[in-house]
Formats: C-alpha cells, sequence, structure tokens
C-alpha cells in the first residue's frame, strides 16, 4: 500500500514537472522572438554596409544569437551562471529573490545513475535519484539516523553519572540594536543519575541548575531537585568557603561530591532491598535518607530497628527479644550486614 502511495506521489510530482517545463517552454519562445526583434534593429550607421553584404548581416545575427543563448539569464541580472544542461531543465517558479547556491541547486538536471560500474549497478539503491518522494523518505531516514547517533553519544556521556548540559533562563534573554539574542548571564546544567545494580537501571536523574555572575564570573545555584537531606547547600557553602566556584572543573568537583552522597544512601537501600528480596527479612521499611530502618525477621521472631550514618550501623534494637550480643553482631558496615544477618539466623 505504502508503495503505491509513493508512486502516486512521484506521478503527481513529475506531472507537476512537466507542466512547469512546457510554461518554461512558451516563456523561451517568446523571449527568443524578442530577441530576434532586437536582432533585426540595425543602427543607422550599418544598414548600408549590410545592405551591401547581406551574408555578413546573416552571419553576424546568428553568432549573436548563439551568444545570447549559450548562458542563460539570472535573477535582477547577476552574474551569468553556466548552463549545466538544457533551459527545458530549469523550472519556470523559481523566485527571483532566491541566491545564486540555490539557483544552481533546482536548475540541475535529474541525475541518473549510468555512471554505476555494471558489476554493482544491481547492488545499488538508485531509485532516490528519480523519484521526489523517496528522495524525501532517504532524508528523513538520514535525519533520523543522525539524531539516534546524538542521542547515542549523550546517552554514553550519562552512563558516566554526571553529565553536563546547556540551558537558558528565558529572563536573561535581551535584544540587540542588530536584532540578535544576547544572554545577560550563562547557565549550566548538571544531571546526576545513579545507577541501581539490584534493578539494572539507572535511578530517576537529579538535576543542579547553576547561573554565573557577570561581574565577577562566580558560579552559583539557581535551582535544584537534590533531596534536602542529602545536604547540598551545606556542600556548595564548604565549597565557597574554600574559594567561590570560578569555573567548570570547580563545578565538576562539587558535582562528585554530591553525588557520592546520593550512591551512598543508594548503596545502603539496594542493601536492606536485596535482603528482603532473598527473603532474610520482611516487612521493610526505609525512610528517604536510608538512616533509619525497620524489618522483621521470621527466624528470630523479632522486630529489629537500626539506625545508620552515611556508611554504617551505629544503633540497634530488637523487640520483644533484647540481646546484647545480637546488638553488637549488627552494628558496623552496612554492605557487610547481609553477612551478619546470616549469621544470626544459623
Amino acid at each position: 500500500m505504502a508503495e503505491h502511495e509513493g508512486r502516486d506521489q512521484d506521478i503527481n510530482l513529475l506531472n507537476d514537472e512537466i507542466l512547469q517545463l512546457r510554461e518554461k517552454c512558451r516563456v523561451l519562445e517568446h523571449e527568443l522572438q524578442a530577441q530576434k526583434k532586437d536582432v533585426d534593429n540595425v543602427p543607422v550607421e550599418f544598414e548600408g554596409i549590410f545592405q551591401r553584404n547581406p551574408e555578413l548581416k546573416r552571419v553576424l545575427s546568428q553568432k549573436l544569437l548563439k551568444e545570447t543563448h549559450s548562458l542563460p539569464r539570472t535573477p535582477h541580472s547577476s552574474p551569468t551562471k553556466r548552463q549545466p544542461m538544457s533551459l527545458a531543465a530549469q523550472p519556470s517558479n523559481l523566485s527571483p529573490d532566491i541566491p545564486e547556491s540555490e539557483w544552481v541547486l533546482k536548475t540541475q538536471r535529474t541525475v541518473e545513475h549510468k555512471f554505476f560500474d555494471s558489476a554493482i549497478a544491481d547492488l545499488i539503491e538508485t531509485d532516490i535519484l528519480t523519484s521526489p518522494s523517496k528522495r524525501k523518505q532517504a532524508a528523513q531516514f538520514r535525519a533520523h539516523e543522525e539524531l539516534v547517533h546524538k542521542v547515542q553519544i549523550e546517552n554514553i556521556y550519562r552512563m558516566l553519572g554526571i553529565s553536563a548540559f546547556p540551558v537558558v533562563d528565558p529572563s536573561d534573554l535581551e535584544g540587540t540594536e542588530d536584532d540578535g539574542i544576547n544572554i545577560k548571564r550563562k547557565m549550566l546544567g548538571l544531571r546526576l543519575e545513579v545507577f541501581s545494580e539490584l534493578d539494572c537501571s539507572f535511578e530517576s536523574p537529579y538535576y543542579i541548575l547553576f547561573k554565573q555572575n557577570p561581574k565577577n564570573g562566580y558560579w552559583s545555584i539557581f535551582r535544584h531537585t537534590v533531596p534536602s537531606y542529602v545536604g547540598l547547600e551545606q556542600m556548595f557553602e564548604q565549597m565557597k568557603s574554600n574559594g567561590l566556584l570560578a569555573n567548570q572543573s570547580e563545578i565538576y568537583t562539587f558535582a562528585k561530591k554530591v553525588y557520592k552522597s546520593l550512591l551512598k544512601i543508594s548503596v545502603k537501600t539496594q542493601t536492606f532491598r536485596s535482603m528482603e528480596k532473598k527473603e532474610t527479612i520482611s516487612h521493610l521499611e526505609i525512610d528517604p535518607s536510608c538512616t533509619s530502618v525497620s524489618f522483621r525477621t521470621e527466624r528470630l521472631r523479632c522486630l529489629v530497628k537500626l539506625k545508620l550514618d552515611a556508611t554504617d550501623v551505629i544503633a540497634c534494637s530488637c523487640t520483644p527479644h533484647v540481646n546484647i550480643n545480637w546488638n553488637a553482631r549488627l552494628l558496623g558496615p552496612v554492605l557487610s550486614l547481609p553477612d551478619r544477618m546470616e549469621s544470626l539466623v544459623k
């Protein structure tokens, strides 16, 4: 069905081109007649010479006509262009204001594929050389491929966890005298993405937008989506105390600190979720910052509540059984907590 529609489009386009060529032919014939009349208008001082030598008049007239039609006229008497193909191959609806490069492109005759070697001609798709609709489809396909390639390159950078992107605040745009647009304050966007090994996918990204002070060139945080418990503002103030963010290298150093904090929270959360997935624990409850965790373990028949810092379990309570040995064995690094839980269950 799509092939028939493409052929119908080709037929319609070719019919339009035929009508345009016929109209162009009519216009050229009219111009030719007018130019012949101009050739017949001989200056008075040459009339006597041409009357005595009619053959000379005929030869000069033919030469003048030949030189006149060897090169086509261009819009607004611009420099003449070499005629690449026959005059009939030129569209008749060209605007007189188009640039020369576009004029040359539109007046070229359709290129045929006879220049391909016969040994490989059958292996090459040549329909786009004669089919307007297929040329359009090919152009769209190439544009799509270029877009896909750019997206793939962007995704490669995003896999590293920290990526930057350009951004503009509309309120910082102002017009210039030459009808241009000037950006009063530069902006920079950061995207932070943590990979979850448990889910084999990236978690939802966090964004930080920076603005640059045009007077001193220092960067400051404009907007962000990082949760408050990460302590973004405190990290930024700490960076400012050691020197304001003056370049993108310092911004990247700041971004790595924020990323490490987000990564630690994600790793702790994944550790407990992995234990729940293995049915070592159940009824798991975790706060967003993963500093307070509670769960049940059927084998120990108790409710366990833990307090955590960035990397370790710092406090533990078991209800209804209070066992000091359990508390001592549950304290320590979060990453090794599953092994310690297994030893308690056994």
